[in-house]
């Protein structure tokens, strides 16, 4: 009888011990999945955006309105965007005209938009690399909408 509770002892241990195994190695599993996540989530807040910035933009023309600091708006296809500048292609400023008051009294404002460097002085290949840092935000202008069809027309 005592040899039984002997061996029933033992059994008891080697469940016990298999149980303990078990719970260490699904710990251990939850925190390998834990380093797994945390190294993705370093790649992509601090490696991904660098290989981003420097590439050449590879879809389709689009236009872009590139918004600056200092109230400026181009619009033109942006080529490359690095950590220093964005380039722009077919490069347009927009100018705003003052008009005589309308209905309610207000003056009226009128924009154009100005093809850079086809002025006799600075005749340019029409592509401008702006620094990142005096740009706001930039943004695409949609297919279809009287600017873009204007531009279309036009190149």
């Amino acid at each position: 009888m005592a040899k039984k509770n002997a061996e029933s002892s033992n059994i008891t241990n080697n469940i016990s011990n298999n149980n303990n195994m078990a719970v260490k190695k699904k710990s251990l599993f939850i925190w390998i999945g834990i380093a797994v996540v945390v190294v993705l989530a370093a790649f992509a807040v601090f490696v991904w955006p660098l290989n981003v910035a420097g590439k050449v933009f590879n879809r389709a023309p689009a236009w872009y309105a590139v918004h600056l600091t200092n109230g400026v708006v181009y619009v033109g296809e942006i080529k490359s965007i690095s950590k220093e500048t964005v380039v722009l292609n077919k490069v347009y400023y927009m100018q705003s005209y003052g008009a005589a008051n309308n209905n309610q009294g207000q003056p009226a404002q009128f924009y154009g938009l100005i093809q850079q460097g086809t002025e006799a002085p600075l005749l340019t290949y029409q592509q401008i690399s702006i620094n990142r840092p005096v740009i706001l935000f930039w943004e695409q202008l949609k297919q279809g909408s009287d600017i873009v069809n204007k531009l279309n027309q036009h190149n």
